[in-house]
Parts: structure tokens; sequence; C-alpha cells
């Protein structure tokens, strides 16, 4: 009798909870790039869907992934009848140079698009392919390279933390004892692999900041460890 009870009652919410708390309304918010019907539309969320009974995380990850441009959605219930869609958008942080053009990333490595030419500000990325890519995957240069994928994102982070993304030009990565990348269009800068990121864009910044506004040449920092020793090599006049 009393597991008969239990069962009645808990038909008796599900019940409830199917006739009432129908959506009657979505808002959006965060979201320049996509429309609000876009963003919707991607969520799979509709008007007279019960309100508890869907699955906002599903619903959260196909904005993710049907919306290259989204970074990230959050999905919560208003009550009575409000679902609550807020997206936080990425903006195209560096290319990845293919035989085909170039696969935009967001700073965290989420694949943006295809593109035949790089948007203003963003830094080329040579010496690595794309495996796989894919609309809104997460970039991969091959399972040995995690570790080189890590180091890439963690440079363009880095980079745009201090301000100075839109500065670099390419960053060549070609070589295994060393990055390479141009800042300014006046200097090339080269640095272990294994560098401390965070010194090495407050470094340069500051050795920069300390030049003639015409003084090119190379910031060479592939002594630093084995002898703390950090080069600037001007470039001979006329170069």
């Amino acid at each position: 009798m009393k597991l008969l009870c239990i069962l009645l009652i808990a038909g008796a919410v599900v019940a409830a909870l199917t006739v009432f708390f129908k959506v009657q309304s979505i808002t959006v918010s965060g979201n320049a790039r996509y429309t609000s019907e876009e963003v919707v539309a991607a969520s799979g969320i509709e008007i007279e869907d019960n309100l508890f009974l869907l699955n906002k995380y599903n619903a959260a990850q196909a904005i993710f992934e049907k919306l290259p441009y989204v970074e990230e959605a959050t999905i919560n219930r208003a009550l009575p009848d409000t679902i609550v869609i807020t997206v936080r958008e990425c903006a195209a942080a560096a290319g990845v140079v293919t035989p085909e053009g170039y696969w935009l990333i967001s700073e965290n490595g989420k694949l943006l698009e295809r593109a035949d030419t790089l948007p203003s500000g963003c830094p080329s990325i040579t010496g690595v392919e794309p495996e796989s890519p894919a609309l809104s995957a997460q970039l991969s240069l091959g399972e040995e390279k995690t570790l080189m994928t890590e180091t890439l994102l963690t440079l363009v982070r880095t980079a745009g933390g201090y301000g100075m993304l839109a500065g670099i030009g390419s960053v060549d990565l070609s070589d295994a004892e060393a990055i390479t990348f141009t800042y300014l269009g006046r200097f090339t800068v080269r640095l272990p692999w294994d560098s401390d990121l965070d010194y090495i864009f407050r470094s340069v910044q500051d050795l920069v900041n300390g030049l003639e506004s015409n003084e090119t040449g190379e910031i060479n920092y592939m002594l630093l460890k084995s002898k703390g020793e950090m080069h600037f090599i001007p470039s001979a006049p006329g170069a």
C-alpha cells in the first residue's frame, strides 16, 4: 500500500510537470555574431517544451557544436515558463596555415572556420598542420604533439594577455628546438619550447619599450636557461 501511494504521488508529480511548466519564452544574452533566433534554433529548445524535462546540458552542447564562434553556452530555467540562454562568443586569435588557406582558431583552440585570408590582428601559425580538422572541434596537431598544441595555445593566450597578440605576424613551429615569431614587423624572437612564456612576453615588451621606434633585430632566448642570457642582436645598418 505504501509503495502504491509513493507511485501515485510520483505519477501525479510527473503529470503536473508535463501539463504545467511549458516553455513560453526563450531569452538569449551575450550574443553578437549570431542572432537570438540562430542561438535558439541551435539549442533545439522550442516553445511548449516542458521546462523541467528538457535536457539543458545537451542543448548547451548543441549550441557549442553548431555555432563555432560560441565558446561557452549555459542554460537556466526561470519559473514559471522561461528558458534563459547565455552565450560567450569568441574571436579568431590565430590562423593555422594549411595548403587550402587557414584554419582560424580561438585562444582556447576551438576551430572556428576555414578562411582564405587572416583577419586583422591574427598571427599565422606555420610548421604544423591540424589533424582531421572540423568546425567546432578542438585543434589537434596529432596525438604525439599534444604538448606542442598546448604550448601554442598558451603562447597565444599569453600574448593576448599582454596586449601583444596583434603585433605578432607569424609563429613558426617547424623547429624542434625553438619557437620563432615575428613581432611588430621589426623583431624576430627565438625561444626554447619549454620557456616560461609569461616571462618571455614581459621581457620582450620591456625590451621593445626601451628601444627607439626604428630599431630592429633578433631577440634570442636560446641561452636563457643554460647561461641565464638573453641576446638582442640589432639588424645591420641598411638591412
